[in-house]
């Protein structure tokens, strides 16, 4: 679990709320087991998670997740559960179910959008099929069954009501002004200028595939145009993948392209079996980003779980979704870089310092702070920006124990991240 205060007039003017999964009898909630931001309003970063079966009020639920965000242009929640099962004289059962809902700040405007998912639902031995994000309603064997529902700012990915009560399955909520306290307007804002109107376009939809913590979304085309470039300078390819992570259900994709393929579509795969789970647009400003379903939980921590992004000819290398060291956030604001990641546990013992990196030619790192995670192996650190550069490259290095039973310290790092500098 982690938490973060409110920060300026964007918290403050914020709600949001992320519940895995609940359970209601009369007028009251008998189960809600994992819960970001209960309070709702202002919204705060906060992260919730139970690992296994955690049962209650008729309702059990596996790996319930619950995460909300706020800042630099975004008010998001998130909520999945691996599968459910619901007990009572009709049987339900289902497998993965994930809602997202997001308040963004495009080009000045706070934009809502969302989506849910929800699969594998069966009622009293009765296949329900659910294509993607599709709303329905309707009953079988004396279950009301709803999926995809959007009440204002809360979207739910499954309801049932059943004799017994109600269950919600992924419930999502974020609302308030995306754009407030922020400068230049928003994600996509001074693109028009710098680039014409039909570039401005192109940069703010991929700008809101990015999120905002990418380092990319903010400052002018050319900074950021500078900034994808510079991801890529020593890698001798046209095209990169930046990160792969896990951000509720779902898996977010963010990369890098040669200018030459702006405009151009990327299709993202993952090595098992090669299948395309994802596809993108290369913005004007070089970035690229998008979502993909999470693999099967047998596939999620093995190799098989690596992507690849590809343009025409160009490939990127595969990036694995698992790793032991991450970056969660990196932005610039007022000549400063904030970064904030994790260390996946165990840690080492005694818990090893965590160096952060800038990167000042493809052979050479330098290293510019010196830091201890906490406990449960978040971190966060402020940095001076460097003077006289559009954008800059970082990465942390540390070193973690493999397992609980192995004691031995191994070496372990994020991947490399640019920032615009602002």
């Amino acid at each position: 679990m982690w938490a973060a205060a409110p920060a300026g007039a964007q918290a403050a003017s914020s709600s949001c709320r992320a519940s895995a999964a609940r359970s209601s009898g009369p007028q009251q909630v008998t189960f809600e087991p994992v819960v970001a931001n209960a309070a709702e309003t202002p919204c705060v970063a906060q992260s919730q998670e139970l690992v296994g079966v955690v049962a209650g009020g008729g309702l059990a639920v596996t790996d319930p997740r619950a995460a909300t965000e706020v800042g630099g242009g975004t008010i998001a929640s998130s909520a999945s559960d691996d599968s459910a099962q619901v007990t009572g004289t009709t049987p339900i059962s289902v497998g993965h179910v994930s809602a997202t809902q997001v308040e963004s700040c495009l080009g000045g405007i706070s934009v809502a959008s969302g989506s849910s998912r929800v699969d594998g639902l069966t009622i009293a031995g009765t296949p329900v099929s659910v294509i993607g994000g599709q709303s329905i309603d309707q009953s079988i064997a004396g279950v009301r069954i709803r999926t995809n529902q959007l009440n204002g700012d809360t979207r739910q990915a499954l309801v049932l009501d059943t004799p017994n009560g109600e269950y919600v399955l992924g419930e999502a909520k974020a609302g308030g002004d995306a754009c407030a306290g922020l400068l230049g307007g928003g994600i996509g804002a001074g693109a028009g200028a710098a680039a014409g109107a039909g570039a401005a376009d192109l940069a703010g939809a991929a700008g809101s595939n990015l999120g905002a913590g990418s380092g990319a979304v903010r400052g002018t085309l050319a900074y950021r145009l500078a900034a994808s470039q510079l991801a890529l300078r020593c890698l001798r390819r046209g095209i990169a993948l930046i990160d792969v992570l896990q951000r509720g259900g779902r898996v977010a994709l963010l990369g890098a392209a040669d200018k030459s393929l702006v405009g151009r579509s990327v299709t993202i795969t993952i090595r098992a079996g090669h299948k395309r789970v994802a596809s993108a647009v290369v913005g004007s400003d070089g970035f690229f980003g998008t979502t993909a379903a999470l693999p099967p939980r047998g596939v999620r921590f093995s190799n098989g779980a690596s992507y690849q992004a590809s343009a025409g000819s160009q490939r990127s290398a595969y990036l694995k979704l698992t790793r032991r060291m991450l970056v969660e956030s990196i932005a610039s604001h007022a000549g400063k870089v904030a970064i904030r990641g994790r260390i996946v546990k165990p840690l080492s013992r005694p818990v090893a310092a965590i160096l952060i990196k800038r990167r000042v030619s493809c052979s050479s790192m330098v290293t510019v702070k010196r830091i201890k995670p906490r406990r449960d192996g978040s971190f966060s650190v402020t940095l001076l920006a460097p003077p006289h550069t559009p954008a800059a490259l970082y990465l942390a290095t540390s070193t973690v124990r493999q397992s609980l039973r192995n004691r031995r310290s191994y070496p372990t790092s994020t991947l490399p991240r640019v920032v615009v500098i602002q």
